[in-house]
């Protein structure tokens, strides 16, 4: 994968928000990119206003006067395909699609359309970040899906499925003063998936601790071998998610993940040696042990706590 595609994911310098809003101008994808300090250029999409928060819309991206490095997706499922093909028109390079309702619902025609809408991006050379998740939270470029979220840069970053699990551990961390260098919400992944995103977090100047909620994944041997390849320089903590019964329904229900048996899993962490927590709370306290201790030089160690 190469540095120029994250370099684009990470630093955009043209966004456009299609199906801008006009109801939430303050808190809405145009608004939340303007108040946390997005520096590039912004272009809202939505063809029955003309201006959104002072920024001109465009009926259609293919209208945009120039390429688009990275689309958020704001539409209803059944749009997409068209949205994705007006991307491709118009040179977009990176798709985020934070439109829910494909294959994580479990309906034959949603899982077709997803299939649908991720072979137009292929034969348009579009990547993409999704369907079905938040997409990217990067406080040094301005970029959030959150207005909430706090602006001061840290080295902490995050991959994961789940966008409520980002949210929830962004709000946990931010309140302990942890701080993020980048998260990325990566849903369905289409495309884009954990390797991709680990593979590059391991070189990341920016990134001293990995954390991942990982809900299931479809290429073992590579996602291990990308947490192998992040182990080698930095720590990586992982929360599996899906591990019981009623999980693993769960988590299919969500990204339509297959979740795999604990037994596999408990082999996982033995193999690679990233740390397993069982809750997002757990997440938070390693992540600032890591931030705030030094490794010991050995296995003399002695530890001491209160009941």
């Amino acid at each position: 994968m190469s540095q120029e595609l994250f370099d684009q994911i990470f630093h955009p310098a043209t966004v456009a928000i299609v199906g801008a809003s006009t109801n939430d101008p303050e808190t809405g994808w145009v608004g939340r990119l303007v108040n946390f300090g997005y520096r590039g250029r912004i272009y809202p999409v939505n063809p029955k206003v003309s201006e959104i928060g002072m920024l001109k819309c465009y009926p259609t991206v293919r209208d945009i006067p120039e390429p688009v490095d990275l689309a958020i997706f704001n539409v209803p499922a059944r749009l997409t395909p068209q949205i994705m093909q007006d991307c491709v028109a118009r040179g977009v390079r990176i798709a985020h699609i934070f439109t829910a309702g494909f294959s994580e619902t479990g309906k034959e025609e949603a899982s077709k359309l997803e299939a649908h809408v991720a072979e137009i991006a292929r034969a348009g050379n579009i990547r993409v970040i999704g369907p079905n998740c938040m997409g990217v939270y990067y406080p040094a470029g301005g970029l959030t899906f959150l207005h909430t979220f706090a602006r001061e840069v840290g080295t902490v970053s995050m991959v994961t499925q789940s966008g409520a699990g980002a949210t929830r551990f962004i709000h946990l961390a931010n309140d302990r003063h942890i701080y993020f260098s980048k998260v990325v919400s990566y849903g369905n992944a289409v495309d884009l998936d954990a390797p991709d995103f680990l593979e590059y977090l391991a070189e990341d100047s920016e990134t001293a601790v990995i954390t991942c909620y990982i809900e299931g994944a479809r290429d073992c041997r590579r996602f291990m071998a990308s947490v192998m390849k992040c182990l080698q320089c930095k720590p990586v903590i992982i929360l599996k998610a899906g591990l019981t019964e009623s999980g693993a329904h769960a988590a299919a229900s969500h990204t339509a993940s297959l979740a795999g048996s604990a037994m596999v899993w408990d082999g996982f962490f033995r193999q690679t040696g990233a740390i397993r927590v069982d809750s997002l709370e757990e997440m938070a306290d390693v992540v600032m042990a890591f931030l705030k201790m030094k490794s010991p030089g050995g296995r003399r160690v002695g530890l001491v706590g209160r009941g």
